[in-house]
C-alpha cells in the first residue's frame, strides 16, 4: 500500500505529516521509514497533540508512535499521550455497555434501530474499541419511528441538547452519554435515500467483553461512511478520523462483496459520493479498494473532484476554523442525485406547509389526546391569517 500525500496538494508541516501517517492501524514500511524520518527531525511535539486532539487520532498516534520511533518522542509526551488513550479506552468501554443497554431498551419498546459508527465501527474495523475516539451513540431510526424514539429517549432520563432537521442530540443527566438520534445519514440539503428496512434486516453481531452489539454490514457501512464524509466535506468541516474510517473500513474487510457495495451505493443515490470518498481517503491514506469496482461507479469527474479537493482538506488540518466554515457547492451539484434532491425539497416544503406548529396551538389550545386536531387547526388558522397580512402590509405602506 503506497503512503500518504498526493504530490499535488500543498506541502505540509512536519507535524500535519506526523498525523497522517499515523492515521491508521497498519503501516506499511515505506510509511514508517517515512515517520521515523520525520519524528527524529524537530517536531513542535504539543502541537501535534493539539493536532490528533482535534481530528480524534489521538489513540493512533500514540500507538504508532509508541510502537515505531518511542526514542525519538520526548518521554513527557509520550506519557501525555498514554494517559489520554488509556481515558479513551475506558470511555469507549462504558459507551459500549450503554450502546447494549439503549438498544435492549428500544428493542423492547419495538423500535427498530441501527447502531452505527462508534463501538461497532471500532470494533468491526480498528480491531480494538480502544483505537477510535467517539464521544456518542449514533442511532439510526425509520422516520416513522423518529419522534417515538425521541419520546422514549426522554422517558428514560435523556433531555434534548440540540435539535436538527434530521437528527437530534440528547444527554443524560451525568452529560457522560450523548446519544445522536437519527432520521437520515446526512443532511436534507445532501439527500442519500437510504432503505432502512433492508438495512436493518443485514444487521450483523459483534461481541467485546462479554457485550454483544448489532451494526450494518460491512457494505452498508461504508456506503454510510461515505455519504457522511461526503456531506462533511460539502460543509466544509471533515476530520481525518473520518476518512481513516474509510481507510480501515476497506483495508479490515477482505471478504467484502464489492459488487453488493456498488449495488447499495446506486440504490440510495450514493455512488458518486463513494467514489469520491474512495479516492480522497486513497489520495491522503494510500486506501486501496478494488480496481474493478473502481471501474464499476465508473465516475471520473468523482474521482477528478476528490484529488482537486484533498488540497481543500489538507489546508484544514492544521486547526479548527475561527469562523464557520463555509459550503462547497461544487460537491454538492457533483455528488448529489438531482432528482432526489428535488424531490427532498418538495417534500421539505409540503411537511414545513401541514405540520402544525406553536402558533396553531396558540390559536386553539386543545387538550393532548386531541393533538392530532391540529392538522384540521393549522389550514383555518392560515386562511384566516391571510387578509390580517394583507391589511398589515396596506397600513404600513400607508405609514
Amino acid at each position: 500500500m503506497n503512503s500518504t500525500i498526493d504530490p499535488r496538494t500543498r506541502p505540509l508541516s512536519v507535524e500535519e505529516e506526523l498525523l497522517v501517517c499515523c492515521a491508521r492501524t497498519r503501516v506499511d514500511s515505506r510509511t514508517r521509514e517515512r515517520l521515523q524520518h520525520l519524528a527524529a527531525g524537530r517536531v513542535d511535539w504539543p502541537s501535534l497533540i493539539e493536532l490528533a486532539s482535534y481530528h480524534q487520532l489521538r489513540p493512533l498516534l500514540h500507538r504508532n508512535l509508541a510502537k515505531h520511533c518511542p526514542a525519538a518522542v520526548p518521554e513527557l509526551f509520550l506519557e501525555r499521550l498514554s494517559v489520554g488513550t488509556l481515558r479513551n479506552a475506558q470511555s469507549s468501554l462504558f459507551l459500549v455497555e450503554k450502546q447494549a443497554e439503549i438498544a435492549r431498551q428500544l428493542a423492547d419498546r419495538d423500535i427498530l434501530a441501527v447502531f452505527y459508527k462508534g463501538a461497532f465501527l471500532a470494533i468491526s474495523a480498528y480491531g480494538d474499541v480502544g483505537l477510535r475516539e467517539f464521544t456518542d451513540i449514533d442511532v439510526l431510526v425509520a422516520e416513522r419511528d423518529y419522534s417515538r424514539a425521541k419520546n422514549n429517549l426522554i422517558a428514560l432520563g435523556y433531555r434534548p441538547s440540540a435539535d436538527y432537521e434530521y437528527e437530534c442530540s440528547l444527554v443524560d443527566e451525568s452529560q457522560r452519554v450523548c446519544i445522536d438520534l437519527h432520521r437520515a445519514v446526512t443532511p436534507p440539503e445532501f439527500p442519500v435515500a437510504v432503505d432502512f428496512r433492508q438495512l436493518w434486516q443485514r444487521l450483523q453481531s459483534i461481541s467485546t467483553g462479554g457485550v454483544e452489539l448489532q451494526g450494518p454490514s460491512p457494505e452498508d457501512h461504508l456506503v454510510l461512511l461515505c455519504a457522511r464524509l461526503s456531506a462533511d466535506v460539502w460543509a466544509n468541516k471533515g476530520r481525518l478520523a473520518k476518512i481513516t474510517d474509510i481507510h480501515e473500513m476497506v483495508g479490515s474487510s477482505g471478504s467484502m462483496d464489492w459488487y453488493k457495495v456498488v449495488g447499495m451505493a446506486k440504490r440510495a443515490r450514493a455512488s458518486r459520493m463513494l467514489q469520491f470518498s474512495l479516492q480522497l481517503a486513497r489520495d491522503l491514506l494510500g486506501t486501496s479498494p478494488p480496481e474493478s469496482a473502481m471501474d464499476l461507479l465508473g465516475h471520473s469527474s468523482a474521482n477528478e473532484l476528490a484529488s482537486h479537493l484533498t488540497s481543500v482538506v489538507l489546508s484544514r488540518i492544521e486547526k479548527p476554523p475561527e469562523r464557520p466554515p463555509t459550503k462547497l457547492p461544487m460537491l454538492k451539484r457533483h455528488l448529489c442525485h438531482a432528482p432526489l434532491v428535488y424531490k427532498t425539497k418538495a417534500r421539505r416544503w409540503w411537511l414545513r406547509t401541514v405540520t402544525p406548529n406553536d402558533r396553531d396551538r396558540t390559536f386553539v389550545r386543545l387538550p393532548e389526546d386531541l393533538s392530532a386536531l391540529y392538522y384540521l387547526v393549522r389550514p383555518v388558522r392560515l386562511t384566516l391569517d391571510v387578509p390580517t397580512r394583507f391589511l398589515r402590509g396596506r397600513w404600513r405602506r400607508r405609514a
